[in-house]
């Protein structure tokens, strides 16, 4: 097994700055299962083409530029992307439709419009960002907090 972060996979594959799991996971809710990907300027992507469901995802100081490897993602606790600045928008979370909270600091997006499939979302923090407008979030019903700095 390979460790990454709170995460241990069977089979990874690490090729072209990409990191995929292979074998295909199955992170059960209420698992308090996480993925945290830290300081790794030269992960520009990851994959887990069967996770739907998650407690949380961190993505810390990190060369990511997408995360298309989450389109199957539904439903997570919370997410956290900090100082990614090849991450210009949030598209690979398209289908995610349920999040406690979803905090982006430093990373300079021009788009929100991947998370326009929420229906659920309680907080929302968006801090040193490049965005001029929420497109994308009319759905959300009830937004608790929203903070933009």
């Amino acid at each position: 097994m390979v460790g990454l972060g709170a995460v241990e996979f069977e089979v990874l594959s690490l090729s072209a700055n990409a990191l995929t799991n292979t074998d295909g996971w199955d992170l059960r809710p209420g698992a308090g299962a996480n993925i945290d990907v830290r300081d790794s300027p030269v992960l520009q992507s990851f994959g887990a083409p069967h996770l739907d469901n998650v407690g949380s995802i961190q993505i810390t100081n990190s060369g990511v530029t997408t995360q298309s490897g989450l389109s199957s993602l539904t439903d997570v606790g919370g997410i956290l992307l900090l100082e990614l600045p090849g991450l210009h928008d949030l598209d690979g979370l398209h289908q995610l439709t349920t999040a406690d909270n979803i905090e982006v600091q430093r990373v300079p997006l021009t788009s929100v419009q991947g998370l326009s499939s929420l229906t659920s979302l309680n907080f929302l923090t968006l801090e040193d960002t490049t965005l001029t407008h929420l497109t994308g979030l009319s759905k959300v019903p009830a937004l608790t907090q929203l903070d933009i700095e």
